[in-house]
């Protein structure tokens, strides 16, 4: 996984400025309208079922079975949001119909 400089810029503010003291980003898989997404939320605290993963000064936790499809992403960030580049799509996600 790695990590733009504005990335770690922008997570480092949202970080600092989180009300409860956060130790890192939660990478997260949810199910949607057009089949599982990737999210990203603040971690207080590392869960049992993730993996730790540093890059850049920033811990980022994710489940166990989602790090191997981590290897080849970059977070970037691109003033308005974060983007997950890199992810490859799943043979069981067709195109979305959602509007």
């Amino acid at each position: 996984m790695e990590l733009t400089d504005q990335a770690k810029e922008q997570l480092a503010i949202a970080i600092k400025g989180f009300e409860n003291e956060a130790k890192g980003i939660r990478i997260f898989e949810s199910e949607g309208c057009c089949g599982p997404s990737f999210q990203m939320d603040f971690a207080t605290d590392i869960n049992e079922n993730e993996t730790a993963i540093e890059v850049k000064d920033i811990s980022f936790f994710v489940a166990k079975e989602l790090a191997s499809e981590m290897d080849a992403v970059t977070i970037d960030f691109n003033g308005q949001g974060f983007q997950l580049k890199g992810l490859k799509q799943r043979e069981e996600s067709g195109s979305c119909g959602c509007n």
